[in-house]
């Protein structure tokens, strides 16, 4: 499976979790949307960590490096996230489109430190 592939993959049952966990915030519990959305973004990423590892990038590279990389990135993602769902409130939007612009510009953010930061291991090079 390509990492590409894996990774939307992984994304769309992550997204899923996101998604129904935010909405369940908002609509059954009355709770404001940018943390409904924190609250279920950080949820997505607890499932997104092990399938991406194992089966979008086949990643070798052990768990004390990777994991605290992955967490930086959640971070760094949520709080772009938050980010960009505020602004589109703040533009009018309601916040399931605004949600879904905010995902779409942060999958491309995890996407590139996925592949090239968290999950590639860089064998030295052979001399010889």
């Amino acid at each position: 499976m390509s990492a590409l592939r894996g990774f939307l993959s992984v994304g769309v049952a992550s997204t899923a979790l996101h998604y129904a966990l935010m909405t369940t915030a908002v609509e059954l519990l009355g709770s404001p949307e940018i943390p409904a959305a924190a609250a279920g973004f950080l949820a997505g990423a607890a499932l997104n960590y092990g399938l991406n590892r194992r089966l979008s990038f086949a990643s070798k590279r052990p768990h004390r490096q990777g994991l605290p990389r992955f967490a930086l990135m959640v971070a760094l993602g949520v709080l772009l996230n938050s980010a960009l769902l505020g602004l589109g409130l703040r533009l009018g939007l309601h916040y399931l489109p605004a949600q879904m612009l905010a995902t779409v510009a942060v999958m491309g953010f995890n996407f590139a430190c996925m592949k090239y930061w968290i999950f590639t291991v860089i064998e030295p090079e052979r001399r010889g």
